[in-house]
């Protein structure tokens, strides 16, 4: 069998319902100009149901391995007579940031029959916006996609997704009238464009929009929550972490997983505690993989390593353990009720159990279980090394008295003559 023969045989088996090999996959990425031609030829033998089939497991392999091209085909399906076929064709394209590209989608924003392509369109368009604010692309080339975009969004005769996705999409630029339609958006019926609304508050990057995220995290819809939480984790707003540790706890995973990003986006003091709790009760495979995600991402803001690069010897069973094998209590959680244990205490009882040997200290009643629920964490504002918990006694004269600075530290012998006297090597 020729190679020809046997790329199309690889098309053919694309089209079942079934998720094709991986061997089958890999033998049409990145096509050459004589396989393309092949490719036409299968295609248009295919019925629409099969088209779609192929496009699928083309996009889905195309987010799972890094090795395959697709982009001839995908691009190739943004002619297909099939709606469907034309979104996926867009989706398929989510790598590519040409500005042949971009015409292309702005034209099928503008003019595409179906409005799901539009959709896709609009979406897509956002990262060329995007790029633009990050100072990738030029911003008068962008400004095309922007107006545009602008123009779907306030168009109240365009389908509602269209807008939504349009909105959304021209949020990442600073045009002036994307807060007013933001603004309008919010206050509409339509639970669509409120979502939309809250995600083009996060893209926008704008801390205006900070309190009026924070007052949707108490939605009733799970696609309202969401969003909000996604918004919240984008202008990264220290006061929703009380909210995002409710919803981390709530019934809805999808929800529950984007509390969790956010609080890592987050980041500071009590999104750490909150997600250090949290990984110490949630068992989902999803939620551990998201909550550890958000602590790396923590980790990776302060510049600190992962828990997971400490020595081995220092954890055992979730629990932290000392050198000399003592326990420091891990934190305990119930239904999401949390005991805390800040990270800074551990840090105060190594120091004091290293200068005044372990056994000498207990911590009943010392404080270092801290029973903080989410109501709380807001509210928690106090530092364990203030001016309140280090009285007189323990800032006393007796540690900066004569001694420490004593005479006798600078006395002349320090810098006695005999230092510079004749008896070191001369020049000559």
């Amino acid at each position: 069998m020729s190679d020809i023969e046997d790329f199309k045989v690889a098309v053919l088996r694309l089209a079942e319902p079934e998720r094709p090999e991986q061997a089958t996959l890999y033998r049409v990425s990145a096509p050459g100009a004589d396989e393309m031609e092949a490719w036409q030829g299968v295609w248009s033998t295919l019925d629409p149901t099969a088209r779609r089939d192929v496009a699928r497991h083309l996009l889905a392999s195309s987010k799972d391995d890094f090795q395959v091209d697709y982009t001839p085909q995908f691009t190739a399906m943004l002619d297909d007579d099939e709606p469907e076929v034309r979104a996926l064709g867009v989706d398929g394209l989510w790598e590519r940031y040409d500005m042949p590209l971009m015409r292309r989608l702005v034209d099928m924003l503008g003019s595409d029959t179906g409005a799901a392509v539009r959709a896709r369109a609009a979406a897509a368009l956002g990262r060329f916006v995007e790029r633009a604010q990050l100072g990738k692309l030029d911003e008068e080339v962008a400004g095309t996609a922007v107006a545009a975009l602008l123009d779907a969004a306030a168009d109240e005769s365009e389908e509602t997704e269209v807008r939504r996705r349009a909105l959304e999409s021209a949020a990442y630029s600073e045009d002036p009238g994307v807060i007013a339609l933001i603004d309008e958006a919010i206050e509409s019926h339509e639970s669509v464009m409120r979502a939309g609304a809250l995600r083009a508050m996060g893209n926008s990057f704008d801390d205006r929009w900070a309190a009026e995220v924070v007052a949707h995290l108490d939605e009733s819809a799970p696609e309202l929550l969401l969003e909000a939480a996604h918004a919240a984790g984008e202008l990264a707003i220290p006061d929703a972490v009380p909210a995002l540790v409710e919803l981390a706890c709530g019934d809805d995973r999808s929800v529950q997983l984007e509390a969790i990003w956010a609080l890592g986006e987050i980041g500071g003091r009590d999104a750490r505690r909150a997600v250090e709790t949290l990984l110490a009760e949630l068992e989902g495979d999803d939620q551990v993989e998201a909550l550890e995600d958000a602590l790396a991402t923590i980790d990776l803001a302060e510049g600190e390593l992962p828990w997971s690069g400490l020595d081995d010897e220092l954890i055992a069973d979730e629990d932290l353990r000392l050198e000399d094998g003592s326990l420091v209590d891990g934190p305990d959680i119930t239904g999401c009720e949390v005991q805390y244990v800040d990270p800074r205490l551990i840090e105060e009882r190594v120091r004091h159990d290293h200068d005044h040997g372990a056994d000498e200290h207990t911590h009943e009643g010392d404080g270092r279980g801290l029973d903080i629920s989410r109501d709380d964490i807001d509210a928690d504002d106090s530092d364990p090394f203030d001016d309140d918990r280090l009285d007189d006694d323990e800032l006393d004269d007796d540690l900066l008295d004569d001694d420490l600075l004593d005479d006798d530290l600078l006395d002349d012998d320090l810098l006695d003559d005999d230092l510079l006297d004749d008896d070191l090597p001369d020049e000559t």
